[in-house]
């Protein structure tokens, strides 16, 4: 395991202001646009089809398609639908900036990425930090998985990706409060 350094990547340079359109949790004419992160069908796999039914549940709140940046194995060839406008080659670093690109052409106003451990590139996903760094939009982070004993890489990379994101979502209580106890996580996030 390679050393780790004692302080965090510096955040991300904020070029936006962060605010949540008019309507996003309410019923007007400007909604946010959101560009998904993640692993999707035809990929099989429990995070491909949490993102699939997060993005249509959204869908049909909002009334528009919104886009997939999906997260793809190495050496596999899917046949994604047309709302996938990019890829992130597992472990291919260059594709993590490639992304990053993408998304910030995208005419989203928020990016959210579903993440579990294993899915991304690197030492327990490190190569998702270059990838949130690379961003100069909000982002909503979902944490799948919260272990409560976490090595110290783990712990590292879970604080790095939550620190380069504006809000962390974690689907349930417990997660939380291991956020806060173990990783050191604000609370407001």
């Amino acid at each position: 395991m390679r050393n780790l350094p004692n302080k965090s990547i510096a955040p991300r340079k904020r070029s936006y202001q962060v605010r949540i359109p008019t309507g996003y949790f309410g019923s007007s004419d400007t909604r946010a646009r959101v560009l998904f992160v993640g692993s999707y069908p035809p990929r099989e796999c429990g995070i491909a089809t949490f993102t699939e039914d997060v993005r249509n549940a959204y869908d049909l709140r909002q009334g528009f398609q919104s886009n997939v940046i999906a997260v793809s194995d190495e050496g596999t060839d899917y046949r994604y639908s047309s709302c996938v406008i990019g890829q992130i080659h597992r472990d291919m670093p260059f594709s993590y900036v490639d992304a990053a690109r993408t998304a910030n052409d995208h005419k989203c106003d928020i990016i959210n990425v579903q993440h579990e451990y294993g899915l991304f590139g690197g030492d327990n996903g490190r190569m998702l930090i270059d990838f949130l760094a690379g961003l100069n939009k909000p982002v909503v982070i979902t944490l799948h998985t919260t272990l409560p004993d976490p090595d110290a890489q783990m712990r590292y990379v879970t604080r790095e990706l939550c620190n380069q994101s504006e809000t962390v979502i974690v689907l349930a209580e417990t997660s939380r409060q291991i956020l806060q106890d173990v990783y050191g996580i604000d609370a407001r996030k």
